[in-house]
């Protein structure tokens, strides 16, 4: 098992309990964009499932629908499939509760996100320790995230990212805004042992020395949005290998 389900389950009660929802900027920041990306998309959706462990706002488009049953024509995890366990698993139960030609679009943190965190951590535990720890949880690449989509069946899937560059007066508001989201470390092999006591200090300098830019420390959340549909005879289909009408050395 690679996460602690019971320390996420913590994390996300304390989040609720200590932080309001406009605390979660990048939440924000992320329903924002759904809601353009579901204009664009240019179709009424009358029965749509938000998967979220936190309110948010996209939940008005799931009202008259209060409790949602299966089949969707629309559903979104927003933040979710980073920390599940199994998420090709997910996918697949997803994709069974939608309608055919339904939408699934989901978003989460990629594999550049606190970058600068990762290096500071492991070359202060380095220094410390001469050794280092996994402290922050495995996140997917795009090409990760777009083979799931594929394996798990869903049709027409479309990959892409966001980077988002944040400055911080201090690394506090940075782990904050972390337990804001219950983003802190959930791996069940986590070293438990006590850390130094200047560890963070050192951190803190660590992360000065290479990633501080106009008196602040920046990090870099990198979003991926992950779009698919359940399949439908009526879909555009790629064309069959060898079934080109003109000519490769014509169009050269």
């Amino acid at each position: 098992m690679l996460f602690d389900h019971t320390k996420i389950e913590r994390n996300i009660s304390r989040a609720t309990k200590q932080f309001t929802s406009q605390e979660r900027f990048l939440y924000q920041w992320a329903e924002q964009q759904l809601l353009d990306r579901l204009k664009d998309i240019k179709r009424n959706f009358k029965n749509t499932l938000i998967i979220s462990d936190f309110a948010t706002e996209l939940e008005n488009m799931e009202s008259g629908n209060t409790p949602t049953q299966p089949p969707h024509d629309c559903i979104i995890s927003l933040f979710n499939l980073h920390r599940v366990e199994h998420p090709q698993h997910q996918l697949q139960e997803i994709l069974q509760r939608l309608k055919p030609d339904g939408l699934f679009i989901g978003v989460l943190f990629g594999d550049g996100t606190l970058k600068e965190l990762k290096q500071a951590m492991m070359n202060t535990e380095m220094s410390l320790t001469n050794g280092c720890h996994q402290r922050t949880i495995p996140l997917m690449t795009k090409q990760q995230a777009g083979a799931l989509i594929q394996e798990a069946g869903f049709a027409l899937p479309v990959i892409d990212s966001e980077t988002i560059n944040v400055g911080y007066k201090n690394l506090n508001s940075l782990y904050k805004d972390l337990r804001a989201m219950a983003e802190t470390n959930i791996l069940m092999d986590r070293d438990k042992t006590a850390l130094p006591n200047n560890f963070f200090s050192k951190v803190e300098g660590e992360y000065k020395k290479n990633f501080f830019e106009d008196g602040k420390y920046s990090a870099t959340y990198e979003i991926i949005f992950c779009t698919g549909w359940s399949p439908h005879e009526n879909q555009q289909q790629p064309l069959r290998p060898g079934s080109g009408k003109i000519p490769l050395k014509d169009v050269l």
